[in-house]
């Protein structure tokens, strides 16, 4: 029982890892096409979201997971997991940008830890599950 309860946690501490520096990578792009290429925010996040998620794909797959099976499944699921917290961190962005008048730069660091909190209860439950094999 002790080996997996370190095995979750090195696993946690993988994944932050992997989300820390994705979340830079996203960040950086974001804000790059917003502040010095002037791109509509909304734009700018999808990209940034589109190049972090398959930077995410691979560190998770095969780092921080080890999973060696199912790509195909794998690689759907997780675009579904990650479909549905991006959905959820952009409406949060959208309504604290427009309804609320929080900054954006803040709306949009609110939305990633929504979608980091999402993400990884996501990959962990759903998408890097281990299976049997049958």
């Amino acid at each position: 029982m002790k080996s997996g309860r370190n095995d979750l946690f090195y696993q946690i501490i993988k994944f932050s890892i992997v989300g820390v520096l994705n979340t830079a990578l996203t960040l950086s792009v974001i804000f790059i096409l917003v502040k010095e290429l002037h791109v509509h925010y909304i734009t700018a996040n999808i990209a940034g979201y589109a190049i972090g998620v398959m930077n995410s794909f691979l560190w998770n797959k095969i780092w921080v997971f080890k999973s060696g099976d199912y790509f195909i499944w794998e690689l759907g699921s997780f675009w579904l997991n990650v479909g549905i917290c991006y959905l959820l961190q952009l409406g949060l962005v959208v309504v604290l940008k427009e309804e609320l008048g929080i900054s954006l730069d803040f709306a949009i660091v609110f939305g990633m830890v929504l979608y980091s909190g999402c993400n990884f209860l996501g990959s962990r439950l759903f998408v890097f599950r281990k299976r049997k094999l049958t």
